[in-house]
């Protein structure tokens, strides 16, 4: 209300850290936020000693965050010290969270810990996890892999299995990919099958893509016998010759835009959902391209694609991709200091390297180092193969026409 918004004014131009401290422990967080932004502008040096000397658990926490950002590495000891000491059972859900993320940042702005620090960190959370909390798990699982926790794997594995909500099993998984450690065979294979409920997921565009990129995260952390003996179990999930996807459709006709875009501009009569169906995956439109909720996330998702486009502009997108490439879908072509050239999707980048994916139907990744890089420049040439239509006969791509725009319902009229 009114009164915190001038509470908050207050916080915007302190002359000292003591005009903030009590505001530090508020029960609003988003004083407690003003008050920790307005301690951190003060030089650190004139409030370090009190943050880690303060005796109020609430004011201790919030001092110790602001510590973690603005201080030192070797104020990581005492930090974890003085955190360990903040009474677990007499906090909330909020304010272990808020702990625990103080840990946290601790480890990524000072870490990396010594041995010292680790075990005084595992001393004060390993035996609180799982706690029976989501929110708290969520957030010990990571500080607790990131320490490498004794039987880290099992207590995770046994939420991850545990869990109902996509988004927990999500977490879950994320925060295990880079586990080298701990693992049984059972439990490896545990992990991995649960990226064969692909179809079960729901998400936006990119969300396959994130589950393929997790995945990959976590087959380096294969020793070569584990990955052996998983193989067959990993053939099964993600694979460009799968049945949705064939590697070789034989030509059918090569068909000139005349010849096709007359009849596909034509309302004409009721066409075969089924056949349209089926032109859909044989054209391999199902590899890349979502519809109704089904298909892949590499391309454009094609639901509501008839009310976007009309009749004519949407042939083209099919006909001639390269005549049109969307910057959220275009490759990136990369000139070498060799000669080599690499052409694919940006998936990840640092100021050293740049990561892409020639092909983002398969787990090949190439990382190229910056220093390596002489030119690179956005890629004319659409990922999505010309000469797709030529698989088809002429009534298939009529069909499929007629299920791009049904958007992939039987009946789109109910």
């Amino acid at each position: 209300g009114r009164e915190a918004r001038a509470l908050r004014r207050t916080l915007e131009d302190p002359s000292s850290p003591t005009d903030v401290w009590p505001l530090l422990g508020h029960a609003d967080r988003w004083i407690r936020y003003a008050a920790r932004v307005a301690l951190e502008r003060q030089e650190v040096d004139t409030w370090r000693e009190r943050a880690l000397t303060e005796e109020s658990p609430a004011i201790r926490r919030t001092a110790l965050l602001a510590l973690a950002r603005s201080g030192r590495k070797d104020d990581l000891s005492r930090i974890v010290e003085r955190l360990s000491t903040i009474p677990w059972a007499a906090m909330g859900d909020a304010e272990k969270v808020e702990t625990i993320r103080a840990y946290q940042l601790a480890f990524i702005r000072l870490g990396p810990a010594g041995d010292g620090v680790r075990s005084r960190a595992l001393a004060a959370l390993d035996g609180l996890y799982p706690a029976g909390s989501s929110p708290v798990d969520r957030e010990l699982s990571q500080v607790l892999v990131h320490l490498q926790a004794p039987k880290v794997v099992d207590r995770t594995l046994a939420l991850f299995s545990a869990a109902r909500a996509q988004e927990e099993q999500m977490h879950y998984a994320f925060v295990l990919r880079n586990v080298h450690d701990g693992w049984s065979p059972v439990q490896r294979e545990t992990y991995f099958r649960w990226f064969g409920t692909f179809a079960d997921y729901q998400g936006d565009i990119g969300f396959p893509l994130f589950l393929r990129n997790v995945r990959a995260d976590a087959l380096k952390t294969l020793t070569a016998q584990e990955r052996a003996v998983l193989q067959p179990l990993l053939d099964t999930q993600f694979r460009k010759d799968s049945a949705v996807f064939q590697k070789t459709i034989p030509v059918l006709q090569r068909w000139k835009a005349e010849e096709l875009l007359p009849e596909v501009e034509k309302p004409g009569r009721r066409r075969n959902f089924t056949r349209g169906k089926a032109a859909f995956a044989k054209a391999q439109c199902l590899a890349c391209h979502s519809l109704a909720g089904e298909g892949g996330a590499v391309g454009p998702d094609l639901t509501g694609v008839a009310r976007r486009l009309n009749r004519r502009d949407l042939f083209d997108a099919v006909f001639s991709p390269s005549k049109n490439v969307s910057d959220q879908y275009q490759n990136t072509l990369f000139q070498l200091d060799n000669g080599d050239v690499v052409v694919g999707r940006r998936t990840d980048e640092d100021r050293d390297r740049i990561v892409v994916a020639p092909d983002l139907l398969t787990e090949e990744r190439v990382e190229i180092p910056r220093r390596k890089i002489v030119r690179m420049k956005p890629s004319q040439l659409s990922p999505m193969p010309e000469g797709l239509l030529d698989t088809l006969t002429k009534f298939e791509v009529l069909d499929l026409f007629a299920y791009l725009d049904s958007d992939g319902k039987e009946d789109p009229g109910r």
